[in-house]
C-alpha cells in the first residue's frame, strides 16, 4: 500500500497484521511525504492502522501479493551485525524455510539523524547505500541466495531491522 500525507507538518503512522502486538506508532511521515508499506491480512481480508490525522493521511491499495509472501503476525528481529561494514546473513537463523527465494525487511531509524542502511541478495556485489530517515521506517526486499544468506549493511545501532514476510515461488 501507498501511504500519503498531504500537509506540511510531520504526522505519526504504523501499519500491522490484525492482532500482532508489534507497535511502531513513534514513527513519521515528513511534511508532504510518503511511503510504502507491506501488511499481510488476516481472515476478514483486514490490518490495522494507527494514522495520526486520518483528515490529512491516506492509504492506497497498490497491489496484493497472493500467497507468494508469506507474513510475520509479529515481525522478526535481525541481530545486529558489526557495524559500517557489509556482512553476511543466515535466513536460516530468523526461521525462513529454505524454500525462501526472498524476505522483506522493515527497517525503522530511531537515531534522530539519517542513517545509511542496505540489503542485498547473498551473492550480490552491489554496494549502493541508501539513507533511511530519521524516525522514519521502510518496507525493504531483497532476494536471498540458494544458501538463504543476505548481505546488509548498517551504519548506526539505533536502527532495528526485522523480517516482516519472506517470498516463495509459487507452483502451478
Amino acid at each position: 500500500m501507498f501511504i500519503s500525507l498531504t500537509n506540511d507538518a510531520k504526522r505519526e503512522y504504523a501499519i500491522r497484521e490484525s492482532g500482532s502486538g508489534f507497535d511502531t506508532t513513534s514513527l513519521e511521515l515528513e511534511a508532504y511525504g510518503n511511503s510504502m508499506s507491506l501488511v499481510g491480512l488476516n481472515a476478514a481480508d483486514q490490518f490495522d492502522a494507527f494514522l495520526e490525522d486520518v483528515d490529512l493521511m491516506k492509504i492506497y491499495l497498490v497491489g496484493q501479493t497472493k500467497g507468494s509472501v508469506i507474513y510475520n503476525l509479529e515481525d522478526v528481529l535481525v541481530t545486529e551485525p558489526t557495524l559500517a561494514s557489509w556482512q553476511e546473513l543466515d535466513a536460516d537463523s530468523y526461521n525462513v524455510p529454505d524454500a525462501a527465494n526472498g524476505i522483506f525487511f522493515h527497517i525503522e531509524n530511531s537515531d534522530g539523524s539519517d542513517r545509511i542502511v542496505n540489503v542485498v541478495h547473498g551473492d550480490s556485489t552491489d554496494a549502493w547505500t541508501p539513507d533511511v530517515g530519521n524516525d522514519t521506517h521502510i518496507i525493504a526486499g531483497t532476494g536471498i541466495s540458494a544458501d538463504n544468506i543476505w548481505n546488509e549493511y548498517l551504519e548506526n545501532a539505533n536502527v532495528d531491522i526485522h523480517i516482516a514476510a519472506y517470498t516463495v515461488p509459487l507452483t502451478n
